[in-house]
């Protein structure tokens, strides 16, 4: 019989188990590469157990493992979205998606980042979860011309408001099975959670979008942020009150599909001055029409504007050659206009008079220029044009074609999401198929969805590790939407080379992915109510709730998701109720709003979104920037704590 840990000893117990994490938050912002700092915390952590709290050896041991199993599903879902984006680029509907946007916005920046990294983003977490919203936001606002760390920055913050449902409420169901609650409970913990969400989402996505666009520039379009964030939040909170599954899948998707109506109707120009942009375009093409090859003159007219200002010098949405760099922190769209020009253009010059449309519409601006870099430094190719004259004009089937990727991945998400379709549990099936005795390893099986399991692992009946091929977002839709793209776009030749960019820029990633699985794996087995039962008779019942959030915190920071935040968490809150005397339903709504929270800081997910963007910075330049949305989010969580103490 294994043999139990002993009983805690108060303050070493709590200092002893948080040293590894003061640890990796220590090296993280000295610098150290995640690659380094997670595994020298987790080796740390697992020592700690052995040592200190004297778990039995072979429980500890089949924990790693069991960790490192669960890293797949983290690896493959970074694998598949590089992939994705890749071939978006090999196929260069990337381009296409990115003009179609400037187009549709009418360089209205606060209309494309709240669309994109808020609309968007809510509308994938709902599909998907598990940090995909950054990898797909992050890198549309790098290809419109956006700086790639204040991109990630921006995503990472706003993204976190979308979390406390997940994937079709993964992290309520999931997170805190076997809690003994039952539906009502769990609707009950979603809407108390949504709640704090949504009184932080008055002013959360403005702090992460000033990243990306000035304060002045979405005063200007204060309509356009609103009806973002009330289509969005607001739903999801409306949706909570009866459901813990639905929220964030139809305030993402209802929201994004309103929110883009009224931009779209708010930026459409008045018919005579589209005429007079309509003949300014035309009249340029035909100034330049003889001159260069076809390609020169596609270029041409993806890099120059209708108006050049008075010194030559474009208001170019990105540094054209020649022009002074941008300041450093600056993206570089805020970059190009000077404030204090009064001849910028209106979106960028922040003292321009309100025109009827909210902001300046694309005859005064200079498209992303061919060459522009993005943030890893790789040229990216302007564009491309039809020769014709009628180029605005695209068939149906043009527009389906570019926009099938996209289409595709929201649509299998959607419909492997939803546990009222029996193609969920299909797909989660864990019906052995065929058995294998891998001896003192344990049992492995595989079903007939692919589910591949372990079981009883190094012979500890509680410990089981699963990878669920076909329902991980990385495989289905991710990498088969990625290969049917290529095809589509008749590119079989270069799915070879598709795969080897996806594994030469994922590569880097897969250690710290597995450190910190494992590190959770760690905290789940024991450790994390280790740390947290002797503060619950120091802290008392006011004290608990300014601990709570901040345990949420802690488990999305090392684990990169609310789901396993609540998973290692959850036990020590219901603990805290029935010691404290709390409302355990009130408690596992401040862990979810923390764990939510966590999502700004988790180095999984920025890990992640670097690798998609390609962004050389450190960890700790992005966290010492989305640390101050985090805390202010978290004070808004603790007033919302007294209001449950109140409630009773």
């Amino acid at each position: 019989m294994a043999k139990q840990p002993r009983e805690p000893k108060g303050f070493w117990d709590t200092f002893w188990g948080l040293v590894p994490i003061a640890l990796l938050i220590a090296m993280t912002f000295r610098g150290w590469p995640t690659s380094k700092s997670l595994p020298t915390a987790t080796a740390i952590l697992y020592l700690v157990a052995l040592v200190y709290y004297k778990f039995e050896p072979n429980l500890i041991n089949a924990t790693v493992v069991k960790g490192v199993v669960d890293s797949f599903t983290t690896i493959s879902i970074v694998f598949g979205a590089i992939c994705l984006f890749e071939a978006l680029k090999m196929t260069r509907v990337l381009d296409w998606l990115t003009g179609k946007l400037r187009t549709f916005s009418r360089g209205n920046q606060t209309a494309e980042v709240f669309l994109i990294a808020w609309a968007f983003a809510y509308l994938i977490e709902g599909c998907s979860g598990f940090g995909t919203p950054t990898a797909l936001a992050a890198p549309l606002l790098v290809e419109i011309g956006y700086d790639a760390t204040a991109a990630v920055m921006c995503c990472l913050v706003m993204n976190t408001l979308a979390t406390p449902f997940g994937a079709a409420g993964t992290p309520i169901w999931f997170g805190l099975d076997g809690l003994d609650i039952d539906d009502d409970g769990f609707e009950t913990v979603g809407f108390w959670a949504q709640c704090v969400c949504f009184s932080a989402a008055h002013v959360v996505p403005l702090i992460a979008a000033t990243h990306l666009v000035s304060p002045r520039a979405m005063a200007r379009n204060w309509k356009t942020v609103l009806v973002c964030v009330y289509c969005c939040s607001g739903l999801a909170l409306a949706v909570a009150a009866f459901s813990y599954e639905l929220p964030t899948l139809l305030g993402g998707g209802i929201g994004l599909l309103v929110a883009a109506m009224y931009v779209k109707s708010t930026n459409t120009p008045p018919r005579k001055m589209l005429r007079e942009m309509v003949d300014s375009v035309r009249s340029l093409g035909s100034s330049i029409r003889g001159s260069g090859s076809s390609s020169t003159r596609r270029r041409r007219r993806a890099a120059l504007s209708d108006d050049d200002d008075d010194d030559g010098a474009p208001t170019g949405v990105v540094e054209m050659e020649g022009a002074a760099p941008a300041a450093e922190g600056v993206p570089r769209r805020r970059a190009a206009a000077d404030d204090d020009d009064p001849e910028a253009p209106a979106d960028f010059d922040e003292t321009a008079k309100q025109s009827p449309v909210e902001d300046a519409d694309d005859a005064d601006r200079t498209p992303r220029a061919p060459g522009a870099t993005n943030g890893d430094d790789a040229a990216v190719e302007a564009p491309r044009a039809n020769d014709d004259e009628d180029e605005a004009e695209e068939t149906a089937l043009t527009v389906l074609k570019n926009l099938a990727p996209l289409g595709l991945v929201v649509f299998f998400l959607t419909l492997t999401r939803f546990p009222e379709l029996d193609l969920k549990d299909e797909l989660k099936s864990q019906r052995p198929k065929a058995r294998a005795r891998l001896g003192s390893f344990g049992k492995g099986w595989i079903s007939a969805a692919l589910v591949i399991g372990v079981e009883k692992i190094f012979r500890e009946p509680s410990v089981t590790a699963t990878f669920e091929f076909l329902y991980v977002p990385g495989i289905l839709p991710f990498i088969a939407v990625s290969v049917l793209t290529m095809l589509l776009f008749e590119k079989r030749t270069e799915i070879p080379e598709l795969f080897r960019r996806t594994w030469a820029r994922t590569q880097g990633v897969v250690v710290p992915v597995v450190a910190a699985l494992v590190l959770a794996a760690l905290m789940r087995a024991g450790v994390a109510q280790k740390i947290a039962r002797p503060m619950m008779s120091h802290f008392g019942k006011a004290g608990w709730i300014i601990v709570t959030p901040l345990f949420g915190i802690l488990g999305s920071f090392f684990s990169g998701s609310t789901t396993v935040s609540n998973l290692s968490f959850g036990i020590v809150q219901v603990n805290a109720a029935k010691r404290l005397g709390f409302n355990k339903l009130h408690l596992l709504a401040l862990q979810t709003a923390g764990a939510t929270i966590g999502n700004c800081v988790c180095l999984q997910n920025i890990i992640s979104a670097k690798a998609v963007v390609g962004l050389q910075t450190s960890e700790a330049e992005i966290i010492k920037k989305t640390w101050k949305p985090a805390a202010l989010f978290c004070a808004i969580a603790w007033v919302w704590g007294y209001v449950f103490l109140a409630l009773g």
